[in-house]
């Protein structure tokens, strides 16, 4: 079985980067059926195909630096149209850290023993335990967190995710679908699984330790910040959504967070 390992740096070193830290941790590059897809964003060149080499300790590694910060959903694309031979792609950004120590085994054995299904997603849990992927989708634009999901095959109806862990179908992505190229950076998560969870019934749960910087947790950011980042989320939401009724349902989480926040504003004059 050939798979196809994805990680977007953003200035990041590779060496430095806790994918990619996991993913030779785990021997990815010893296996001659994988191929390592090294994808630089970052504005200067901070890595090579050289030093990605010589990190993985494998020949089948492939570089790309576009300093313009490509989107991921054209990132994505592109490297599936570039590993056509490989059965599997796995995507990852710079930060996931996987703490199994024999990944590329498990992923064969959840795959040989699920040929029918497209997708296997890891669990992923917020600093507090809590699960924070999947989570359940319960309006467009407006999901919830679950309490307690099952590991092996999931119904996947109205689920989401992170696309930072998936292992998804190659055949799927090209008989199916393709990543949205509309996207700049939100959203992209959201178009996939939306598409994703209409046109298959099941998906597969991972057991596999995963740990994943979620940058909500992290970041301290200004009632500003977090409003511009609430606008930039909701215009993707328009391009995913394609019904009237959930246009609608999108425009009334719009109205309702815009109340809320010139009520914040007021307070605070």
């Amino acid at each position: 079985m050939k798979k196809c390992f994805l990680v977007v740096l953003y200035k990041c070193k590779v060496c430095e980067s806790a994918t990619a830290i996991s993913l030779k941790n785990n021997k990815i590059g010893s296996c001659d059926a994988n191929e390592i897809f090294v994808w630089d964003n970052s504005p200067n060149i901070i890595n090579s195909l050289e030093d990605c080499k010589d990190f993985f300790e494998t020949k089948n590694v492939y570089f790309f630096h576009t300093p313009e910060n490509t989107s991921l959903a054209i990132v994505y694309n592109t490297v599936i149209s570039i590993c056509s031979s490989a059965d599997y792609i796995a995507i990852f950004d710079q930060d996931t850290m996987i703490k199994e120590e024999n990944l590329d085994s498990t992923l064969n054995r959840a795959i040989e023993n699920n040929k029918d299904i497209n997708l296997f997603m890891p669990l992923i849990r917020t600093s507090s335990g809590a699960i924070y992927s999947p989570g359940k989708n319960i309006l467009p634009g407006k999901n919830k967190k679950i309490k307690k999901i099952s590991f092996g095959v999931c119904n996947c109806k109205n689920l989401v995710g992170i696309t930072s862990g998936l292992v998804i179908s190659t055949q799927y992505l090209k008989e199916q679908y393709k990543f949205n190229e509309e996207l700049k950076l939100y959203g992209v998560d959201t178009d996939f699984f939306y598409h994703y969870t209409r046109k298959n019934k099941y998906l597969y749960l991972l057991n596999i330790d995963i740990s994943h910087n979620l940058s909500f947790e992290n970041e301290n950011i200004s009632e500003e910040e977090n409003w511009l980042r609430f606008l930039e989320r909701n215009t993707a939401y328009y391009k995913i959504y394609k019904t009237k009724r959930e246009k609608i349902f999108v425009w009334l989480w719009i109205f309702i967070y815009k109340v809320m926040h010139k009520i914040n504003i007021l307070r605070y004059k």
